[in-house]
């Protein structure tokens, strides 16, 4: 990821861009892996099955915001269908719909 600086010269981190589904996929399972311990994730794994609380959620959805971008995943999205895959194609839509 690489930085870039904003309109008052400030340097702050470039939205991550996956190339993909995939690519999304396994970088939320790196964001679940700093939440809630090491783990192997697949898609079908449900974020609060393997360990996520409401505080963890928040936490969750503050990393995906600084490593995606703003507004690329809601709490709703989150727990209206908390698997991984479902949460990796909801962040790969937004990325595409804000690029």
């Amino acid at each position: 990821m690489s930085d870039v600086r904003d309109a008052a010269g400030s340097t702050r981190r470039a939205p991550f861009e996956p190339s993909g589904p995939a690519a999304a996929q396994s970088a939320l399972a790196d964001i679940w892996r700093d939440l809630l311990g090491p783990a192997s994730f697949t898609a079908g794994d449900d974020f609060f099955h393997v360990g996520g609380t409401s505080v963890t959620a928040i936490r969750f959805l503050q990393r995906v915001e600084k490593r995606f971008g703003p507004d690329t995943l809601t709490p709703e999205q989150l727990y209206d269908d908390p698997r991984l895959g479902a949460l990796a194609a909801a962040v790969w839509d937004a990325v595409r719909a804000n690029s």
